[in-house]
């Protein structure tokens, strides 16, 4: 399983008053790290929308564990794992850590939908390019 890593570092806009990383950013901190490990791979989402048939991916469940909290201007990494390959979609895990300390985990299931939103299974082109991935 090949692990992908994103860095971030937490600005003022990721807390709270009291420069605790807010409960909600980690899911933008996931999306961004989700979009550059597709992006890496060669899986362009703007292709996709403008393509022959228009898709995309959307989240269809999402589990989170809050183990630790960051703190304004800790460095992070996202660690990216694809788990599972589906017809319609693809499970993966995402870890957020501060050096070694695993603060978040979140496991997602993702799905490939139409511009309407209704499932369908992942171009075969995108398919081979996840399926090395995994």
């Amino acid at each position: 399983m090949k692990t992908f890593l994103y860095s971030h570092l937490v600005c003022y806009e990721d807390t709270d008053a009291g420069g605790v990383v807010y409960h909600s950013k980690y899911l933008n901190f996931a999306e961004r790290a989700r979009m550059s490990f597709l992006h890496e791979n060669g899986i362009i989402c703007k292709e996709m929308a403008q393509g022959e048939k228009p898709c995309g991916f959307m989240i269809k469940h999402c589990e989170i564990d809050y183990r630790r909290p960051a703190l304004l201007e800790d460095e992070l990494i996202v660690e990216t794992h694809l788990l599972e390959l589906r017809g319609a979609g693809f499970d993966c895990l995402q870890t957020v850590k501060r050096g070694e300390e695993t603060l978040v985990e979140m496991k997602l299931q993702v799905v490939c939908v139409t511009p309407s939103g209704k499932p369908i299974r992942i171009p075969e082109n995108i398919r081979t390019k996840l399926a090395e991935i995994s």
